[in-house]
């Protein structure tokens, strides 16, 4: 297994190594993973100004989860400007991007906090709207990896106030966590993908 591995680590470093040629292709586009956007589709292109150094780029996701017994629709937008510190848009580069956030959260394990007898119910919507600072690097060039990390201005709460349901049209208000995947502060993700 180990073999393998080694195998696989050294097959991605020829890969990186060997696509370097092609590191002034402008157009990439890829897969990102990572807190807070879960997984998007990251589109990102080198302008020729400042020695083809500023790029703007988009991620975009929207899926279904289940994470933590409650069942998340979300979508993640992402617009920003990632300015390269190395010419041909490679290696470093700082970005500041606008983020909006939509998740509709649906709890459907809920037990009373009161007097109330069965399984209740709840749906609500969380959305955030906020800028983001982030470091990263492109490493390779037809072929690349990218890691980010960086803090969003604005983080989604880890609570939320939500209005239960219960059987015989009982409700009941009660604070809920809001799944450690959607919410806080910090921004880690990991991306791959090619250049054109």
């Amino acid at each position: 297994m180990n073999f393998i591995k080694t195998k696989l680590i050294i097959s991605l470093i020829l890969i990186l190594i060997a696509s370097a040629s092609y590191a002034g292709k402008p157009f990439r586009i890829g897969l990102k993973a990572g807190l807070p956007n879960v997984v998007s589709l990251n589109v990102e292109y080198v302008l020729p100004i400042l020695g083809h150094r500023v790029a703007p780029t988009i991620d975009y996701s929207d899926f279904s989860i289940s994470v933590e017994g409650v069942k998340a629709d979300f979508t993640y937008f992402e617009a920003g400007v990632n300015v390269y510190l190395a010419p041909n848009g490679k290696w470093l580069y700082g970005n500041v991007s606008y983020i909006n956030m939509k998740t509709n959260l649906e709890y459907s394990d809920l037990v009373s906090i009161g007097t109330i007898i069965g399984i209740g119910t709840a749906t609500t919507n969380v959305n955030i709207k906020s800028f983001s600072l982030k470091l990263g690097a492109k490493i390779g060039g037809m072929f690349y990896i990218r890691p980010e990390v960086g803090y969003l201005f604005s983080p989604l709460n880890d609570q939320v106030e939500i209005t239960a349901t219960f059987p015989g049209g009982f409700t009941e208000t009660q604070t809920e966590e809001i799944p450690s995947a959607l919410s806080g502060s910090f921004i880690f993700n990991f991306g791959f993908g090619f250049a054109f």
